[in-house]
């Protein structure tokens, strides 16, 4: 699931201004610092689903990576 760097401790959903629901992930950090970052409905459903997880909170413990490469999926 993990492997070592930033990893997912927290997701809960946040309403997006276009009336689909966004995604809030949080991310620690090696050195203790943790950061959200918010994504898109779409980006949301590729992290759930390249994270294997039917629900947001099956998104803890992955790594930053997921994220990452959730919303660079789009691009292609």
């Amino acid at each position: 699931m993990n492997e070592a760097g930033p990893t997912i401790v927290a997701a809960l959903p946040a309403a997006g201004h276009d009336g689909l629901p966004e995604l809030i992930v949080r991310i620690a950090f090696e050195n203790g610092v943790e950061r959200d970052v918010i994504i898109d409905n779409a980006a949301g459903l590729r992290l759930l689903a390249r994270c294997g997880a039917d629900r947001i909170d099956g998104l803890v413990g992955h790594s930053w990576r997921e994220v990452r490469n959730a919303l660079l999926d789009d691009a292609n």
